[in-house]
Protein backbone atom coordinates (compact mmCIF):
# COMPACT_ATOMS: atom_id res chain seq x y z
CA UNK A 1 0.00 0.00 0.00
CA UNK A 2 1.39 3.19 -1.37
CA UNK A 3 1.00 6.14 1.36
CA UNK A 4 0.96 9.23 -0.98
CA UNK A 5 0.22 12.86 -0.29
CA UNK A 6 -0.40 16.24 -2.43
CA UNK A 7 2.60 18.28 -3.38
CA UNK A 8 1.96 20.76 -2.33
CA UNK A 9 1.65 20.02 1.25
CA UNK A 10 5.48 20.48 0.81
CA UNK A 11 4.83 24.53 1.34
CA UNK A 12 3.73 23.25 4.64
CA UNK A 13 6.78 22.51 5.49
CA UNK A 14 8.13 25.50 4.70
CA UNK A 15 6.11 27.53 6.49
CA UNK A 16 6.81 25.60 9.40
CA UNK A 17 10.64 26.09 8.88
CA UNK A 18 10.40 29.88 7.94
CA UNK A 19 8.78 30.50 11.54
CA UNK A 20 10.68 28.56 13.32
CA UNK A 21 14.12 30.08 11.76
CA UNK A 22 12.56 33.69 12.22
CA UNK A 23 11.88 32.81 16.29
CA UNK A 24 15.25 31.20 16.83
CA UNK A 25 16.44 34.74 14.59
CA UNK A 26 14.62 36.61 17.04
CA UNK A 27 16.07 35.33 20.01
CA UNK A 28 19.51 35.16 19.08
CA UNK A 29 18.93 39.21 18.24
CA UNK A 30 22.16 40.92 19.53
CA UNK A 31 22.18 42.21 22.85
CA UNK A 32 23.70 45.94 23.78
CA UNK A 33 27.04 45.55 22.62
CA UNK A 34 28.10 48.39 25.73
CA UNK A 35 26.32 46.09 28.28
CA UNK A 36 27.11 42.33 26.77
CA UNK A 37 29.28 40.15 27.77
CA UNK A 38 29.28 38.35 24.90
CA UNK A 39 31.62 38.62 22.44
CA UNK A 40 31.41 40.32 19.23
CA UNK A 41 31.21 36.87 16.99
CA UNK A 42 28.42 37.97 14.50
CA UNK A 43 30.46 35.99 11.49
CA UNK A 44 30.03 32.63 12.93
CA UNK A 45 26.74 32.87 14.76
CA UNK A 46 23.92 35.51 13.35
CA UNK A 47 25.37 36.20 9.84
CA UNK A 48 24.66 31.90 8.90
CA UNK A 49 21.49 32.44 10.35
CA UNK A 50 20.29 35.46 8.04
CA UNK A 51 21.07 33.89 5.28
CA UNK A 52 19.75 30.54 6.12
CA UNK A 53 15.98 32.70 7.12
CA UNK A 54 16.46 34.76 3.78
CA UNK A 55 16.99 31.52 2.01
CA UNK A 56 13.56 29.74 3.63
CA UNK A 57 11.90 32.79 2.99
CA UNK A 58 12.59 33.04 -0.62
CA UNK A 59 11.89 29.19 -0.46
CA UNK A 60 8.19 29.74 1.18
CA UNK A 61 7.58 32.74 -1.81
CA UNK A 62 9.18 29.94 -4.69
CA UNK A 63 6.03 27.58 -3.23
CA UNK A 64 3.24 29.80 -3.48
CA UNK A 65 3.90 32.70 -6.33
CA UNK A 66 6.50 30.56 -8.41
CA UNK A 67 5.71 26.50 -8.77
CA UNK A 68 3.92 25.33 -10.53
CA UNK A 69 1.93 22.38 -9.07
CA UNK A 70 0.13 19.78 -11.16
CA UNK A 71 -3.44 18.33 -9.61
CA UNK A 72 -1.93 14.91 -9.96
CA UNK A 73 1.14 15.83 -8.13
CA UNK A 74 1.83 13.46 -4.84
CA UNK A 75 4.62 12.78 -2.43
CA UNK A 76 5.42 9.62 -0.38
CA UNK A 77 4.43 9.73 3.04
CA UNK A 78 8.04 9.03 4.27
CA UNK A 79 9.17 12.03 2.03
CA UNK A 80 7.32 14.34 3.91
CA UNK A 81 8.03 12.95 7.62
CA UNK A 82 11.21 13.24 6.59
CA UNK A 83 11.37 16.53 5.75
CA UNK A 84 9.41 17.26 8.93
CA UNK A 85 12.17 16.09 10.77
CA UNK A 86 14.95 17.17 8.98
CA UNK A 87 12.86 21.21 9.16
CA UNK A 88 12.23 20.74 13.07
CA UNK A 89 15.81 19.36 13.51
CA UNK A 90 17.43 22.25 11.49
CA UNK A 91 18.21 25.17 13.90
CA UNK A 92 19.74 22.44 16.00
CA UNK A 93 22.61 23.06 14.09
CA UNK A 94 22.81 26.94 15.25
CA UNK A 95 23.02 26.08 19.18
CA UNK A 96 25.96 27.75 19.98
CA UNK A 97 27.35 24.62 22.25
CA UNK A 98 30.74 26.91 22.41
CA UNK A 99 29.57 30.01 24.07
CA UNK A 100 31.06 28.52 27.13
CA UNK A 101 34.33 28.47 25.79
CA UNK A 102 34.29 31.34 23.60
CA UNK A 103 32.99 33.55 26.88
CA UNK A 104 35.89 32.77 29.07
CA UNK A 105 38.16 33.13 26.22
CA UNK A 106 37.02 36.51 25.76
CA UNK A 107 36.89 37.39 29.52
CA UNK A 108 40.58 36.62 29.79
CA UNK A 109 42.46 38.24 27.22
CA UNK A 110 42.39 41.99 26.18
CA UNK A 111 38.90 42.05 24.03
CA UNK A 112 37.49 40.12 21.18
CA UNK A 113 39.89 38.55 18.44
CA UNK A 114 40.72 40.36 16.12
CA UNK A 115 39.81 38.18 12.61
CA UNK A 116 42.99 38.86 9.90
CA UNK A 117 42.19 40.01 6.47
CA UNK A 118 42.04 36.32 4.76
CA UNK A 119 39.39 35.46 7.02
CA UNK A 120 37.11 38.50 6.11
CA UNK A 121 37.81 37.91 2.54
CA UNK A 122 36.34 34.04 3.00
CA UNK A 123 33.47 34.90 4.97
CA UNK A 124 32.81 37.79 2.11
CA UNK A 125 32.88 35.40 -0.58
CA UNK A 126 30.85 32.73 1.05
CA UNK A 127 27.95 35.44 1.43
CA UNK A 128 28.77 36.34 -2.34
CA UNK A 129 28.44 32.93 -2.97
CA UNK A 130 25.33 32.12 -1.36
CA UNK A 131 23.62 35.08 -2.43
CA UNK A 132 24.35 34.30 -5.89
CA UNK A 133 23.54 30.41 -5.52
CA UNK A 134 20.11 32.18 -4.37
CA UNK A 135 19.73 33.74 -7.60
CA UNK A 136 20.46 30.82 -9.41
CA UNK A 137 18.14 28.64 -7.60
CA UNK A 138 15.05 31.11 -8.02
CA UNK A 139 16.35 31.60 -11.38
CA UNK A 140 15.59 28.58 -12.11
CA UNK A 141 12.70 27.35 -10.28
CA UNK A 142 11.35 30.39 -12.37
CA UNK A 143 12.18 28.50 -15.82
CA UNK A 144 11.22 24.79 -14.70
CA UNK A 145 7.72 26.84 -13.83
CA UNK A 146 7.55 28.45 -17.33
CA UNK A 147 8.31 25.51 -18.59
CA UNK A 148 5.84 23.32 -17.03
CA UNK A 149 3.06 26.05 -17.95
CA UNK A 150 4.24 25.98 -21.38
CA UNK A 151 3.73 22.02 -21.63
CA UNK A 152 0.24 22.42 -19.43
CA UNK A 153 -1.38 24.23 -21.56
CA UNK A 154 -0.76 21.09 -24.29
CA UNK A 155 -1.65 16.76 -23.87
CA UNK A 156 0.14 15.32 -21.01
CA UNK A 157 -0.24 12.59 -22.95
CA UNK A 158 0.86 13.75 -26.08
CA UNK A 159 3.52 15.74 -25.83
CA UNK A 160 6.55 14.30 -23.01
CA UNK A 161 8.40 16.38 -21.01
CA UNK A 162 11.76 17.44 -21.83
CA UNK A 163 14.32 19.53 -20.19
CA UNK A 164 14.60 23.19 -20.53
CA UNK A 165 17.72 24.44 -22.71
CA UNK A 166 18.39 27.24 -21.13
CA UNK A 167 20.83 28.67 -18.40
CA UNK A 168 22.36 26.11 -16.29
CA UNK A 169 20.05 23.19 -18.43
CA UNK A 170 23.01 23.53 -20.63
CA UNK A 171 25.90 22.21 -18.49
CA UNK A 172 23.40 20.04 -15.63
CA UNK A 173 20.07 18.09 -15.53
CA UNK A 174 19.21 20.05 -11.95
CA UNK A 175 20.51 23.11 -11.56
CA UNK A 176 18.36 24.23 -8.75
CA UNK A 177 19.84 21.44 -7.09
CA UNK A 178 23.60 22.52 -8.22
CA UNK A 179 22.25 25.82 -6.94
CA UNK A 180 21.13 24.50 -3.46
CA UNK A 181 24.25 22.58 -2.78
CA UNK A 182 26.21 25.82 -3.22
CA UNK A 183 23.78 27.64 -0.81
CA UNK A 184 24.64 25.40 2.14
Amino acid sequence: MLLLMPARALSTLRKLDTHEMMMLLLLKAPEDSSQSSRPPNWQQQELPLVLLVSHLVRRLYECHRVHVWKDSSQMHLAGYGVGIVHYILLPFCFCDLSAACNHYHYQNTNGPHQHDRWSMVQVAAAVLLCIYAQYQQYRHHKILANHRRLHSKQDDSLVPYTLPRSGWFTSVCCPHYTAEVLIY
